[in-house]
């Protein structure tokens, strides 16, 4: 009988003790909590694991992806699109991205914010030009990091300039 007594206080304690109390939301990783080998599983092309090869992916460098939650540090914590890749997306860049140039480019000003401090003033930014536009980060030399190179990409949009 003084069990049944106590039951309200019990489920008083375990809804306190449960997440379901908490006010922040809890950013859940991926099943293996994180790293490259989840994401790779489905990922598999070349095109996503030429990044393995970058400076994005030195694991020794404590600001690197690869030593903050790998693909994740980028495209988001991804759980619910481990579980349903074709119904939950992970956050992508470039121009197939669902998200806005501002969204894409706040990514890469999380980390290169120093780089590029007026990035926000921008004339880029002003006409929803991402960083991505530009720059590939899954590749294993950026053209645009070439100074040699680095015109065969203005011209892409700047033809004017060319001529």
């Amino acid at each position: 009988m003084r069990f049944i007594q106590n039951i309200p206080v019990l489920f008083i304690l375990f809804l306190s003790s449960s997440g379901f109390a908490q006010s922040e939301p809890i950013v859940e990783l991926t099943p293996m909590d994180g790293g490259e080998k989840p994401c790779l599983e489905c990922h598999d092309t070349s095109k996503v694991k030429s990044i393995l090869n970058t400076p994005h992916f030195v694991a020794a460098d404590a600001h690197s992806p690869a030593a903050n939650q790998a693909c994740e540090s980028c495209h988001g914590a991804s759980k619910e699109h481990s579980l349903f890749p074709q119904s939950v997306s992970a956050l992508r860049f470039g121009m197939q991205s669902d998200s806005s140039a501002e969204t894409q480019s706040g990514v890469c000003l999380n980390c290169h914010q120093g780089d590029h401090i007026s990035w926000g003033n921008s004339t880029h930014a002003s006409e929803e030009i991402s960083c991505t536009s530009c720059h590939t980060m899954h590749a294993p030399r950026d053209i645009v990091l070439n100074p040699l190179k680095e015109t065969e990409v203005c011209f892409n949009c700047h033809l004017q300039e060319k001529l």
